[in-house]
């Protein structure tokens, strides 16, 4: 804690809530394979939706940037 506070960096523990544009941007994440890891879903349900998610769009989005 004691070099964040000489670098000036705020730590705080509040849940980031999702809203629309946070959700675009979990899904970019998930489809670029980013994966910044601020996001993330916390029920067994919404990690096998990710999942199932990535599956499709990662492919998809290789597709697209492949007709580029």
């Amino acid at each position: 804690m004691q070099y964040e506070k000489q670098l000036g960096i705020r730590y705080t523990d509040q849940k980031i809530g999702w809203d629309f544009w946070n959700a675009m941007l979990y899904a970019q994440t998930i489809c670029t394979t980013i994966g910044y890891g601020h996001l993330y879903p916390s029920t067994n349900a919404g990690r096998v939706f990710t999942m199932l998610y990535a599956i499709i769009g990662i492919p998809l989005v290789l597709s697209i940037l492949d007709d580029l």
